[in-house]
């Protein structure tokens, strides 16, 4: 069941596969249908350990969450002290180039520095520059 459960994503200690395990009502104790296997797991889906990770994250504070992918069970987190030290610093590093001027300054109070270095035009001028 360890490695089934790994397979689909949830790799759990063996207590916890237990204690799991031991809530399930299953049509014939000691087995496991597909279709049972298939509810169990949309039920570790919803409730389970990624709900726990979310809502942890989700309560840290200075933080922002962003999912990464259209299904969004991959997130990004970053501090916002993190984004704004970073885009004073790029605003300080870049303001006497001329090919980043359109691009500058980049706004501290949003979340500009992600849409504005997304091209890699800023971050190519930073590491060809020396500075990182």
């Amino acid at each position: 069941m360890k490695a089934t459960l790994a397979e689909a994503g949830h790799d759990l200690p063996g207590y916890k596969i237990r204690e799991l395990t031991g809530q399930w009502k299953l049509a014939t104790p000691g087995e496991i249908t597909l279709s049972e296997f298939a509810t169990k797991m949309s039920d570790l889906k919803k409730g389970g350990f990624e709900q726990k990770i979310k809502t942890q994250v989700k309560e840290a504070q200075g933080l922002v969450v962003k999912a990464r992918t259209q299904s969004k069970r991959s997130y990004h987190a970053y501090e916002v002290e993190e984004r704004v030290g970073f885009a004073d610093w790029v605003n300080r590093i870049m303001k006497k180039d001329p090919e980043v001027q359109h691009l500058l300054p980049i706004d501290l109070d949003t979340e500009d520095l992600f849409e504005k270095t997304k091209d890699g035009i800023i971050l190519c001028k930073l590491i060809n520059s020396g500075t990182v």
